[in-house]
């Protein structure tokens, strides 16, 4: 897979809780965020879809990865999230300004 090809197995929404979930750890790799601070960038009837997105597409496919702390997990991009993310957010851009 070229860096291209970074995030086009991704369907629109996941697109969008990567997006989220990039946004929300200020585009770092060290950050750590628990999943409700992403389910909070979108309208609360989403947040299933979101938490479901995040554990079940984007760590499955190895975008970000679970870190258990005490009461709750928090996730943490990958280098494949942090790529992906940025290959998405140019191609938005690409669109915006064409």
């Amino acid at each position: 897979m070229t860096t291209e090809d970074e995030g086009s197995e991704l369907e629109e929404f996941e697109k969008a809780v990567l997006i989220a979930m990039c946004d929300a750890v200020n585009y770092s790799k060290a950050g750590h965020v628990p999943e409700g601070t992403v389910c909070r960038k979108f309208k609360s009837d989403l947040h299933g879809d979101v938490k479901t997105v995040l554990k079940k597409k984007l760590k499955k496919d190895g975008y970000i990865v679970r870190h258990p702390t005490g009461s709750n997990n928090t996730y943490q991009l990958t280098d494949k999230g942090f790529r992906a993310c940025q290959i998405i957010n140019d191609k938005l851009r690409k669109k915006q300004f064409s």
